[in-house]
């Protein structure tokens, strides 16, 4: 018996399309894939689903609409439109797509980019401080996590906050360590390492804050 297919709308670079697709080919749902930016037809499904916007991944069960939704929810889903299939998918422990090796990956690897940016910056100008650079390293990983639509639980959000917090107090140290880290403070504080240190743990608060109310909008 051929499994029914399941309607995967997607674009290219998006990391979570990957994601969800290799999770749901490896649960053996059959995908009936629509490029979004190749059609015309496909995009205006996903706008009209998702009120306005190219929110992908969007996954068509039957007449269920699903919006960025974990490997479990597309399986309930499909097997309550399809009663009896897919007898030998198991839904596994975890309830998000967004918790596991692949979704730390996808939070953190665009900080760990900027820290590299701006260990190439220090290294040009150490005299300069770039006053910026810890509140983007320790604020971008909540605020993916936090993706509008997505199944991240509120502990994974929080728990990137805090880990966007941490990566940029060890990189500040890091610089500071190598002296490159001698510009000016700001709000007369003593040197720009406590500056940074400041930055990240407002930047780690403020972006988990914001990323559990995004969550939720």
């Amino acid at each position: 018996m051929t499994e029914p297919a399941v309607t995967f709308y997607w674009r290219p670079g998006c990391p979570f399309c990957t994601s969800l697709r290799a999770r749901l080919q490896r649960l053996g749902i059959p995908l009936d894939e629509r490029n979004i930016w190749q059609d015309e037809e496909a995009d205006r499904a996903v706008r009209a689903a998702n009120r306005g916007n190219e929110t992908v991944p969007t996954v068509v069960v039957g007449s269920t609409t699903l919006t960025n939704p974990s490997p479990k929810q597309v399986l309930r889903a499909a097997r309550a439109q399809y009663p009896g299939a897919y007898p030998g998918a198991d839904e596994g422990p975890a309830e998000g797509h967004r918790t596991g090796r692949d979704s730390w990956l996808l939070v953190l690897l665009p900080a760990i980019a900027i820290i590299l940016l701006w260990l190439v910056l220090a290294v040009a100008r150490p005299e300069a401080t770039f006053h910026l650079a810890p509140l983007l390293v320790a604020g971008i990983p909540a605020w993916i996590a936090s993706r509008p639509g997505g199944s991240a639980e509120r502990a994974f959000i929080l728990a990137s906050a805090a880990a966007g917090g941490a990566i940029t107090i060890i990189a500040a140290t890091f610089l500071e360590q190598l002296g490159m880290l001698a510009g000016p403070a700001l709000l007369g504080l003593p040197n720009a390492w406590t500056e940074a240190v400041i930055l990240a743990l407002a930047g780690s608060v403020l972006s988990g804050l914001f990323g559990v109310w995004r969550s939720r909008a």
